[in-house]
């Protein structure tokens, strides 16, 4: 009995630096106009969420797993578990904050610099 509680609290302890890397990410950045963000919509105005230890895009929404923080660049590095469409896949991405507040983030071959939402459009939050 002692023992599975040990071994639950070294799991929460070993859980909580993954929780910590992605805290910084959380909310909802524009790929179009920031005054203009439409969630769970393809769009100019289109909104990325990254909500807990998930990413949210059009139709799809990708797990983010085991980080690993960038030396001196206060930028992670994470495994990504993608389902969408009827289909599931698997990449790596770099998120980081650049000094204007804003969201870089990085896969295979793309690179995007996304501003913080500053007002939502009507449009379905992204389950």
């Amino acid at each position: 009995m002692a023992m599975r509680g040990l071994l639950f609290v070294f799991g929460l302890l070993a859980a909580a630096p993954a929780v910590a890397q992605v805290e910084a990410f959380q909310g909802d950045w524009a790929t179009g106009n920031p005054d203009a963000c439409v969630l769970g919509a393809d769009g100019a105005n289109f909104a990325l969420r990254i909500a807990g230890d998930t990413m949210f895009g059009i139709e799809s929404a990708c797990r983010l797993t085991n980080p690993v923080a960038v030396r001196d660049m206060g930028a992670v590095l994470f495994d990504a578990e993608c389902s969408g469409e009827g289909e599931t896949w698997r990449d790596r991405r770099l998120l980081m904050i650049d000094a204007d507040g804003a969201l870089v983030y990085v896969r295979d071959g793309f690179a995007q610099v996304l501003p913080r939402c500053r007002s939502m459009a009507g449009a379905a939050p992204v389950k």
